[in-house]
Formats: C-alpha cells, structure tokens, sequence
C-alpha cells in the first residue's frame, strides 16, 4: 500500500492547488491505480511481480499525469500556488526561521500552518498597553529611556512569540492526549511571560506596579485566549491526520 501511496505523490506534490483539492487527486488516483492493480493480478496471477508495472503503464506516465491534472485547477487557484522563485539562501533562512519558531513537528499543510500562526499571533496580542506608549513618550526621561522601553516590548513580544508557536504546534500534533507534559508547560509558561509583561509595561511606561484590577483584567484575557487557542490548536490536529499520511512520503527516489 505504501508503495502505491508513494507512487501516487510523486504525481500530486508538484500540482499548484489547494490542499483538499490535491487530497481528493490523491485519493481518487489511488483507487484507480489500486483497481488496475486488481485487474493485473486476475488476469494474469502467475505474475505477480510485474503486475504493479503494469498497472502504473495503464495509469499512465507520471509527468504527463501531473500535467493534465494541473490544467483541472482553476487559474486563480494555479496563481495563489504559484512558487515565488526566490533565491536558494532566503528560502534556507526562512526554513531555519520556521523551526525556531515550531520546532521539527512535521510538515504540514500551508493552510494549517497559517491557522497555527494566527492563533500564535493572538496569544502575544499586546492586550495590556492602557497609555502605555503615551505614558512612555510624555514621561520626562531621556531619549534612552524611551528607546530601551520600545526595545524591551519588541524583545518582549518575540519572546511570547516564540513560546506561542510552539504551543500551538505542540497541541497541533497528532497524539491521543491534549493535556500532556509539553502543552502544559508551555502553557504556563506563556502565561507567566504575559503577566510579567504586564509588570513591565507598567513600571517602564509609568513608573508603578500594576493595580490588582490590571492584573484581574490581565488574567481574564490570558486565560480564555490560551484556552482557545490550544482547542483550536487540536482541531488543526485532527484534520493533519489525512494529509500527514501523505506528506511524510519520500517521493526523492
């Protein structure tokens, strides 16, 4: 079956389409190539070794395949796939950029990994910033001061980034159980940075501890987003399931 399977994505990795449009290629693909196999084998029992060959000749040649499927998808479709030709080191640091963010999760489809970073987005939303940047501009200090303050909040929210991004990819993975050891460990620990941003943003914006209502109304946010996000997270998860199948396959040979 895997031999089949491997066959088969050979032929629809390189088709410019949308994920579900290629699952359905690659399914219906492998049911005719699975009954040609069927056919070969009745036919012809005695032979099985070259059986296979003779069901991928009948299927068709591979290149040709690709071609004619990729003119069944709609042109607006063809160029929002359209590979950008850039050069081999961007697309090098941008790999290299995407593990430190995810980690070595798998590959997955570009839908899901837009769902996973607009959920990793709205868990690092500055939500707590009343007056902040006024308080920091209109505070008398220096120049420095103010430099340091917008410096610290960048470095602040990479951080926060860098903590959601795995989270959600960690809640994304196709395993049994939500609540295991890593998804709560990065839960806490992004929670624990968002409050302490939240210490941050008010003694370096207005020089004071955050009020108990800050941190009432800090914690009421954080909570719900996380939650919401790790469900989401998991739901990613149960959909990856039908194409993970497919893109783990080594298609080089």
């Amino acid at each position: 079956m895997k031999e089949l399977m491997t066959y088969v994505e050979g032929i629809i990795r390189p088709i410019r389409a949308f994920a579900p449009r290629k699952l359905r290629m690659r399914r219906e693909l492998l049911g005719h190539l699975q009954d040609a196999l069927q056919d070969e084998q009745q036919q012809q029992p005695e032979d099985g070794s070259t059986a296979l060959d003779r069901a991928r000749r009948r299927l068709g040649e591979p290149g040709e395949l690709t071609r004619q499927l990729q003119q069944t998808v709609p042109l607006v479709e063809r160029l929002l796939m359209t590979r950008l030709p850039l050069p081999k080191k961007i697309e090098q640091a941008e790999q290299r950029a995407a593990r430190r963010l995810y980690g070595n999760c798998g590959p997955m489809t570009l839908g899901h990994q837009c769902a996973l970073s607009f959920l990793a987005a709205c868990c690092v939303a500055p939500w707590y910033a009343p007056n902040s940047v006024r308080d920091a501009l209109q505070r008398t200090g220096t120049p420095a001061h103010v430099t340091v303050f917008f410096i610290g909040i960048m470095i602040s929210l990479w951080v926060m980034l860098l903590v959601s991004s795995r989270l959600v990819r960690a809640a994304a993975e196709p395993a049994p159980r939500l609540w295991r050891p890593r998804v709560l460990k990065l839960g806490a620990a992004l929670f624990a940075l968002q409050i302490a941003y939240l210490f941050f943003i008010a003694a370096a914006a207005a020089n004071r501890l955050p009020t108990v209502r800050d941190i009432v109304i800090g914690v009421a946010v954080i909570v719900p987003v996380l939650l919401c996000a790790i469900l989401l997270a998991r739901q990613v998860s149960h959909l990856r399931k039908q194409y993970d199948e497919w893109l783990t396959l080594d298609v080089s040979a």
